[in-house]
Formats: structure tokens, C-alpha cells, sequence
């Protein structure tokens, strides 16, 4: 393929955002001069105006999504731990969470909710998974509730978070509402 078929192609390459760059370490050149992509001459006569473009590293990305897999850990370790103000101090104060069976809660109305399973005596969540992409992060996991009158609570969970500026600022909560209603139906 000759050298500017080449450099054309590599053109193409920034369709994709900063964010959403293909694999960890790639990097993508990005420039105003299409003219270094249309050049004739040798591929150094293509890249004669590098100096003029600016390389993006998404190892930054890469170390964002690890911090809100680390945040997305922490918030569940403190549901684990009966932590209320880590598991509120992790919340955007607008923050946005929808559960499966419940629909629209603020923080408030969310919180209370941990509140009740804080209450409990034992509190056990295993993460089975964990995926992150630019601000989000899924979590997978199996839990155990047992609360002091002996009641068993065992449910599985999927839990996406937005995090932006190392806070929660949406969740979306699926779960087994089945479990849900046997565990709590009076």
C-alpha cells in the first residue's frame, strides 16, 4: 500500500472519541492540517508537520475508569461495612437512582433505603463482575442479608453507576424482585 494510502487511513482513526479509544496505550494522532494526510513524497515528508499536531494518550482515561472501579468498590464495601456516611459521601448531593420494582429515587429517598439494609446483623455481597467504560461502571454481585429476627434475605444484583468528579451522580439498579418480595412481604 503506498505511504499516503496509509496516512489517509490513519486519518480515519479519530471517528472514535478520546474516550472511547480502542485499546490501552493507543494513541491517536489528531491534527487541523488534513494536508499531512493528503502529502505526497516519502512518509517523512507526510509527517513533516507532526509539530503542529497534538497526540492524545488514553492512558489518563485508563486511570480514571480505575478509580471509579475503585469508587464503585468502595461504595459497595461500605454497604458491606453499615458505613452510611461513606455510602453518602459517595453520592453527587442531585444524584438520580432507579431500581428495578421502586422507580425514581433522590439521595435521600436511596439512603433510607441502604438504611434498612445497615439494620440488618450480617451483611455479606460477593462483586461477581466488574466492568467499566468511560464513566461507568457495572457491578455484579451476590448478596446475603440477615437481620436480627432471623429473616434471610439473599438476592442478586446489577448495578451501573455514572461517576463524574469522583461522586455517583446516576445508578440503576437491577435486582430479583421476586427475592425482594419474599424476603419483605408481610
Amino acid at each position: 500500500m503506498p505511504a499516503g494510502a496509509q496516512a489517509r487511513r490513519a486519518w480515519r482513526l479519530p471517528t472514535r472519541t478520546p474516550d472511547r479509544l480502542p485499546w490501552p496505550g493507543f494513541f491517536v494522532l489528531e491534527t487541523n492540517d488534513k494536508s499531512l494526510f493528503q502529502a505526497k513524497g516519502s512518509p517523512a515528508t507526510q509527517i513533516a508537520s507532526y509539530n503542529r499536531a497534538r497526540i492524545i494518550d488514553n492512558k489518563d482515561k485508563d486511570m480514571s475508569i480505575e478509580a471509579n472501579k475503585a469508587l464503585a468498590r468502595r461504595y459497595m464495601q461500605a454497604v458491606v461495612d453499615g458505613d452510611i456516611a461513606t455510602v453518602e459521601a459517595l453520592q453527587h448531593p442531585d444524584v438520580s437512582w432507579w431500581i428495578l420494582g421502586f422507580g425514581t429515587l433522590d439521595k435521600k429517598a436511596f439512603t433510607d433505603s441502604v438504611r434498612g439494609l445497615i439494620a440488618a446483623r450480617e451483611r455479606n455481597i460477593r462483586i461477581t463482575g466488574l466492568t467499566a467504560e468511560g464513566d461507568r461502571v457495572a457491578v455484579q454481585a451476590e448478596g446475603e442479608i440477615i437481620y436480627p429476627d432471623g429473616k434471610i434475605y439473599r438476592n442478586s444484583y446489577h448495578n451501573l453507576l455514572v461517576i463524574q468528579g469522583g461522586l455517583i451522580v446516576e445508578g440503576r439498579e437491577y435486582m430479583d424482585t421476586r427475592a425482594v418480595e419474599a424476603a419483605f412481604a408481610q
